[in-house]
This record gives structure tokens, C-alpha cells and sequence, in this order.
């Protein structure tokens, strides 16, 4: 009995499929060496984004269907068996997850119980999330939620744990580096409670997101919805849907299965990873601008009134549109887009706009430790003697210039280039979260699936109602 459909996978959705698994590689080889401060570990998960970071590019030019058509029996085959690989091993995740919960696991010895700590932890709050609802919370009370934000209140109501609060540089933790020791935090964070009120200035405690993330998850939390993973659903379901309904159906399959494979989506979901808010309004922003351009400027819109990330994709998406439809629709586009981005904002900058700008700047300008999976791993793991964020500013801004000039002149062969190129100036910060990258090559390949492309026979897949 055959269980996937008899369908050829072309060279880039086959590319696409493997990189899900360099791409939870790489997670993995960045968590460890993170935790461990290990330099070969830091430096093998540096190489492994890079090598992700070029499959996706590869994914995203047309001609690699030409380029690699001779080796299409062997991609297919690897993105299939990764497929299969990765859906076993959430399989098995999830029944061990359940099985924690049944106690089955009682009396294990101390390495295991680290284990068992880990995923307990994976599945709760982080601060950010933990402010994203206390901020929801406080607009439906009518307070000003960056007025009012308070990691240590956040954190005691939503149980967060001590590993999960961000640390400033100063007080206490100014003179360490790379990062406090987790005992400092969690005495720090013992303390805090017994006066949550009084804020520590070693604890980022401003909301520093634009305001349509606490806007739009209000109503959900107002009917009783307690989570907010379950609202960012609310959000993401119906943006796939879109997404499968319009795919060809011998296609679909391998779109769902990939969502499910990506082992690092749901991981991030457990733990209401904030991007995810943002990620179905960049999707159906970035699928709908070939036929469906104000709808699409919409959902810019939306999507840069909810989180920073999308800040870096927005300049790209205006130079497509102004190289594809010229400078007065571009015109009107960003003008869209802006506009939807001040519905949300303006009432908080007009009330008090040095707050405003202090916390949604504050992921940006606030002494943060450095963390993440690009090359601050050389400095975090002592390869190299950088204390300072400057240049790795400096770097991330000059990767994003030369981007964006790139594009300029190519965007019309290559769009779909300019979602591996906006969030690849971030391996280069001083603060390089692997979460910024987990929704691109979705997006991706969605794109691909419904603006067509041909097999070596040359049928068109995709939607019937997109052409290439």
C-alpha cells in the first residue's frame, strides 16, 4: 500500500524538506554549546546555520530546479527519509512527553531527571511571553501596558523559571561575561519576589514589543482563553489552511508534513515563542502580493505593528513592489502598511513617546548579554576577546545594506530571496536568537507550492488560481 503520493519532488522543495533537518542540527549544536560554553560545539552549529542558510537560498532561486536536475532522484529520496526521520522522532517526543506527565518515569536516576527538568521547562512560559500576557492583560484593565510591565510579577504569575528571565549588564551582573552564573539569577530572582513591586535593574522588565502584540491577542484573553499559545492558533491555523486549501492536492501532503517535521516550531510554540504571532501575517503578507497587492500591504502592516523581526523583511517587500509595480503603487504600499502600523502604535506614542520608544527599542539599545547561534558564539565560548556589541552592530548592518542593494537589482528573478536575506544580517548581532529564523523557509516554500513550478516532465504544480 503506498503511503506518500506518487509525486516527483523538484530540487528545491526537496531542499527545502532537508534543511529541517540542518536546521534542528544546528538548534541543537547552538543549545548545548551555549549551555556547556563549548567552542567546537559553538563553532560546529555556526557552520551548520551557515550551511542552512545556503540551502534556503538555494531554495529560493528558480534555477536551482535546472541547475540540479540531475540529481533529483537522490534529493527526493533524502527529503522524503527527513521527512520520515522527523515525524518519528516527534512521535516519540510527544509520547515522552505524556509519559512525564503520567509520573511513569518516578525514581530515575539524576541524569535523567536533568532530562525530564529540561522538558518540563521547554513546555512553560519564557519572560517575553510572560510580558506579552501581562501586557494583554493590562490593556483590557485600561492601564498603559509599557507603563505598567513587570517581569517579576509576569514571571510569578505565569511560573516562569529563573533560566528564562533576560539579564542586564549592570548591577550585580556588570562585570560578568559571557553570561551570569544561573545560581546568581535564580538568588536574584528569589529575592524579587518577596518585593515584586521593586524591579531589579539586573532584569529587562520593558515590554519591547509594538503594540498590535498585546492588541490582538485582547480579544481571545477577554473570552477566557488563558494561553496564549492557543491564541497565537487562533492566528496561525487559518493562515496554513489558506495555504493547503490553495496547494495542489498531490502536493499538500508534503506541506503538512513539513510543518510537522519542524520539531523546532512546536518547540517554540510550548514555550509561547512570540514570533509566532507574527509569522501568518508575514506569510499571507508575502503570498498575497502577486494578485492580492492592498490585502497583502494589510498584513505588512499588521505584521510590522506586532514584532521587530518584521521590520527587517519590510524594506525588501518595498523595493519587490516598487521594482515590480513602480514607485506610486510602492508608494501607496508603504503608506498602507504604515498607516495599519500607526492604528495600532499611535495612542501609546502620543501618550508618551519617549516610553513608547525606550521599550519597543529596547531588544535593540538595552546592555543585553549576548546569546544566539551566529558568530557571537566565537566570543560567547572565549575564541575570541569581543565585550562589546558594536561591532557585531556594525557587521549586521552592513550584511543588511548589502542585501538590500542585491535585491534591488535581482528581486524580479529571485523574490523569494528577500526571506533568507532579511533575517540573515541577525547571525551576524550580538544577540543572534535561532527563533528569528524558524518561519522562513516555511513561508518559502509556500510560496513556491502556490506560484507554481515544473517537474521534469514540465507539469506545472501549484494553485490553479496562481500562475508562474
Amino acid at each position: 500500500m503506498r503511503i506518500l503520493p506518487k509525486v516527483s519532488l523538484t530540487p528545491r522543495i526537496s531542499i527545502l524538506l532537508i534543511s529541517l533537518f540542518f536546521k534542528i542540527m544546528a538548534g541543537a549544536f547552538s543549545a548545548i554549546a551555549w549551555a556547556a560554553k563549548n567552542p567546537v560545539l559553538g563553532i560546529a552549529g555556526a557552520i551548520v546555520w551557515l550551511f542552512w542558510f545556503a540551502l534556503l537560498f538555494l531554495a529560493a532561486i528558480p534555477s536551482t530546479d535546472q541547475l540540479f536536475s540531475k540529481h533529483l532522484s537522490w534529493l527526493g529520496k533524502g527529503a522524503k527519509a527527513t521527512l520520515g526521520t522527523l515525524i518519528i522522532i516527534g512521535v516519540l517526543e510527544i509520547v515522552f512527553i505524556i509519559s512525564i506527565g503520567l509520573g511513569v518515569f518516578r525514581g530515575a536516576d539524576e541524569n535523567f531527571n536533568n532530562l525530564l527538568t529540561y522538558y518540563e521547562r521547554m513546555a512553560v512560559y519564557g519572560d517575553a511571553a510572560a510580558l506579552e500576557h501581562q501586557a494583554t492583560d493590562n490593556l483590557l484593565e485600561g492601564e498603559n501596558p509599557y507603563q505598567e510591565a513587570n517581569v517579576v510579577t509576569a514571571a510569578i504569575e505565569f511560573d516562569v523559571p529563573s533560566g528564562k528571565l533576560t539579564p542586564l549588564r549592570t548591577g550585580q551582573f556588570a562585570e560578568d561575561f559571557p553570561y551570569p552564573d544561573m545560581e546568581e539569577i535564580e538568588e536574584l530572582y528569589v529575592n524579587a519576589q518577596a518585593t515584586p513591586d521593586e524591579i531589579p535593574p539586573e532584569l529587562e522588565s520593558k515590554y519591547g514589543y509594538p503594540a498590535a502584540s498585546f492588541i490582538l491577542p485582547a480579544p481571545f484573553i477577554a473570552l477566557g482563553m488563558d494561553d496564549l499559545r492557543i491564541v497565537f492558533l487562533f492566528f496561525i491555523l487559518p493562515a496554513l489552511g489558506y495555504v493547503i486549501w490553495q496547494t495542489k492536492p498531490k502536493m499538500r501532503f508534503y506541506f503538512i508534513a513539513a510543518l510537522i517535521a519542524s520539531l523546532d516550531l512546536w518547540h517554540s510554540l510550548s514555550s509561547g515563542e512570540t514570533g509566532f504571532l507574527v509569522f501568518p501575517f508575514l506569510l499571507m503578507a508575502w503570498l498575497l502580493y502577486r494578485d492580492k497587492l492592498w490585502l497583502s500591504a494589510i498584513f505588512m502592516g499588521i505584521a510590522i505593528a506586532t514584532k521587530q523581526i518584521a521590520w527587517l523583511l519590510f524594506p525588501f517587500y518595498l523595493i519587490l513592489i516598487l521594482r515590480t509595480n513602480g514607485l506610486r503603487t510602492a508608494a501607496c504600499v508603504g503608506a498602507i502598511a504604515g498607516g495599519v502600523f500607526l492604528a495600532f502604535n499611535l495612542p501609546y506614542i502620543l501618550t508618551n513617546p519617549g516610553l513608547w520608544l525606550s521599550s519597543v527599542m529596547a531588544p535593540m539599545i538595552d546592555d543585553l548579554f549576548p546569546n544566539g547561534a551566529g558568530i557571537i558564539m566565537l566570543s560567547y565560548t572565549g575564541i575570541i576577546d569581543i565585550k562589546s556589541s558594536l561591532p557585531f552592530t556594525i557587521m549586521e548592518v552592513i550584511v543588511l545594506f548589502i542585501g538590500l542593494v542585491w535585491y534591488f537589482y535581482n528581486c524580479r528573478r529571485f523574490p523569494e530571496t528577500a526571506l533568507a536575506l532579511a533575517i540573515f544580517p541577525i547571525f551576524f548581532s550580538w544577540r543572534s536568537g535561532w527563533a528569528y529564523f524558524f518561519y522562513m523557509d516555511i513561508i518559502i516554500l509556500a510560496a513556491i507550492l502556490l506560484y507554481g513550478y515544473t517537474d521534469k516532465k514540465g507539469e506545472i504544480y501549484g494553485s490553479t488560481d496562481h500562475k508562474t
